[in-house]
């Protein structure tokens, strides 16, 4: 396997607790977890404990894409860690997400993701968390 890797980074006008509750509300989640502009809203659960699943089913077309994961680590307001499981990437993949308060207003999202099945996965998967991030700004500052 190789142990490819996804670092982006992106500041969003929006404090750290709202920044990083976004991440755990399954109706937040659903109006930014889409890899590619215009797709159909996303069906998500989640259980936001350690060790609780989240499910996103996301719609490329007609064709429902099955991702789910399971909560490592919930540090309130700072970190988030989770597996990633698809058919596009690994079961043992990992994405951890670091929210750092720039000020009250102004909070700088770091996000990894861990291993990939190729370097084209990896690629795709680079932009499909840009395209991500971009729209969770949107929605943010939309509220």
């Amino acid at each position: 396997m190789n142990e490819l890797k996804v670092s982006l980074s992106k500041v969003i006008k929006v404090s750290q607790e709202i920044a990083f509750n976004a991440w755990l509300n399954p109706t937040t989640l659903s109006k930014f977890m889409m890899p590619m502009p215009k797709m159909k809203t996303p069906k998500v659960t989640t259980d936001a404990v350690i060790n609780g699943d989240f499910s996103i089913i996301m719609y490329a077309d007609e064709q429902e894409l099955l991702h789910k994961g399971k909560y490592l680590e919930i540090t309130p307001f700072s970190k988030l860690v989770f597996t990633w499981e698809s058919d596009f990437s690994p079961a043992n993949s990992t994405i951890s997400l670091e929210f750092e308060k720039i000020d009250e207003n102004t909070t700088n999202i770091k996000l990894n993701h861990l291993k990939f099945h190729s370097e084209e996965t990896r690629n795709q998967h680079e932009g499909g968390w840009n395209n991500i991030l971009d729209t969770l700004l949107q929605v943010l500052s939309n509220k």
